[in-house]
């Protein structure tokens, strides 16, 4: 059910679990409601994914466990490349039986191919597909509270710069209900899986590349965090 005085503002930025049924049912634009009103607004916060998928129905949800399930297969194929690239290079070893062996090995790449083809589909098209249906139920929902707002909140506020966040937080919410969450699972799945078949193929090289992988870990938290920052300023531009 779409609360009635939920604003996109407040989706982003949610009051604390305290709030009473009677700050729900209260009318939008007032101290009490938790919404952006013309005197003032609540500092800006982030929110866990349970209150993200507030709008997900059963058939979302459907959505979300095909497309997980498409980009967790589809990154554990990813390591299974490397795997037949190396029994292709051992292959040569074997100049009897060098046709044979390439062509087994061949044969696999197509598949794997095939099915990362179709798996990395699903992902993207059933995670897209449960966040765009969110979505659309969040534009509702706001449109619904920016209509019940007093004349005070749009003599306060630009029409222009309403709908522009709007338009901009439903791309945001979009991305991280959809593209962001399967690549999460996707590349998460293909660093576990090739990590397992480092240690049980050549657990002393698997160990060897460990040793690296702080470094990486940092590299990356330097750029998130140097990505933050720009997309930031950004947006306050």
């Amino acid at each position: 059910r779409i609360a009635e005085d939920l604003t996109c503002y407040r989706l982003l930025c949610p009051k604390r679990e305290t709030a009473t049924l009677e700050h729900k049912t209260s009318r939008p634009g007032r101290e009490d409601s938790g919404t952006p009103t013309a005197t003032g607004a609540e500092e800006p916060g982030s929110v866990s994914y349970r209150q993200l998928f507030r709008y997900a129905e059963t058939l979302d949800w459907v959505f979300l466990v095909f497309g997980a399930f498409g980009a967790l297969i589809s990154g554990l194929i990813m390591p299974s490349f490397a795997w037949l690239f190396g029994a292709l290079l051992d292959s040569f070893q074997d100049p009897g039986e060098l046709v044979d062996k390439v062509a087994g090995i061949a044969a696999l790449f197509a598949y794997l191919g095939l099915a990362s083809l179709v798996l990395s589909y699903a992902q993207v098209g059933f995670t897209t597909m449960s966040a765009e249906r969110q979505i659309q139920r969040v534009r509702e929902a706001y449109l619904n509270a920016l209509l019940r707002q007093d004349m005070a909140f749009f003599d306060a506020n630009d029409p222009g710069e309403v709908s522009t966040r709007l338009s901009e937080d439903c791309i945001t919410l979009a991305n991280g209900m959809g593209e962001n969450l399967g690549n999460f699972i996707h590349f998460s799945a293909t660093f576990v899986g090739g990590l397992i078949f480092g240690v049980v193929l050549g657990w002393d090289i698997a160990l060897i590349v460990l040793a690296f992988v702080p470094l990486m870990a940092v590299a990356m938290g330097l750029l998130k965090v140097a990505k933050h920052r720009f997309e930031k300023i950004t947006s306050d531009a």
